[in-house]
């Protein structure tokens, strides 16, 4: 496939994404609800959320004395569904891009995967610190599978995140409702047929921010700082 119609491939993947999870916005909590939660008495996470995801990244892998950089970027929309209060499951879909001259791969092919994602901590009792009105504590497990250029791409990502959040109380119809700064730990794990990824490029620190607009919509982009591997990422999506 040609660039100009691999450009195209990825543009119409992004908007059937988009326009797959446009919904309404979700209901209030409750005004009895605690100010803060933890585990699973966590804030509800009303039910579905949908969007899309990108990431860009370059990865060191190795096979016997051979070692080799290769580029990857995908973009997929996924589904979730928040099973309680603490944990919500999510299925993905869409295209990988495997690039390295070295190994000769240049291709792109479907990519699947599924995740789940939990809150462990939501408080917002840190009131002798004014610029802050909430912190959390979130964590998450993604596996990844493609077959882009007949390497059998396995991925599994992992992540301990800490954020803290400034909530915007008296104006967020033009400006986000929320914007929060999060960093922590990350693992990340890939096997292609016979090459692997250079060990001390598993784990990692990622560094983002995110922003909700009104009480559904979000997105947040961040990286992921390994000892040789970078990796650059976004989100965009909706709770309905």
């Amino acid at each position: 496939m040609s660039r100009v119609s691999r450009l195209n491939y990825f543009a119409a993947v992004a908007a059937f994404s988009c326009a797959a999870v446009c919904a309404s916005a979700t209901p209030a909590l409750p005004e009895d609800v605690p100010n803060h939660y933890y585990g699973l008495v966590a804030q509800d996470l009303h039910d579905f959320h949908g969007g899309i995801h990108g990431a860009f990244a370059s990865r060191n892998v190795k096979s016997d004395a051979i070692k080799a950089e290769i580029d990857t970027s995908r973009i997929n929309a996924y589904l979730g569904y928040d099973l309680t209060r603490m944990f919500t499951v999510y299925a993905l879909g869409g295209v990988l891009s495997v690039d390295c001259d070295k190994i000769g791969a240049d291709d792109w092919s479907s990519a699947w995967g599924a995740g789940l994602w939990a809150r462990l901590v939501d408080d917002d009792s840190l009131d002798f610190l004014p610029t802050i009105s909430r912190f959390r504590l979130n964590c998450g497990v993604e596996y990844l599978y493609s077959d882009a250029a007949d390497l059998k791409w396995n991925e599994v990502n992992g992540f301990l995140t800490f954020e803290i959040m400034n909530e915007n109380l008296l104006n967020n119809e033009f400006f986000p409702g929320a914007v929060s700064l999060f960093f922590g730990p990350v693992f990340t794990y890939v096997d292609l047929d016979e090459y692997e990824q250079v060990s001390n490029n598993n784990w990692g620190f990622t560094l983002g921010g995110a922003f909700m607009f009104g009480k559904a919509s979000f997105a947040n982009v961040g990286i992921d700082i390994f000892n040789d591997d970078n990796c650059g990422y976004f989100t965009a999506g909706v709770r309905f």
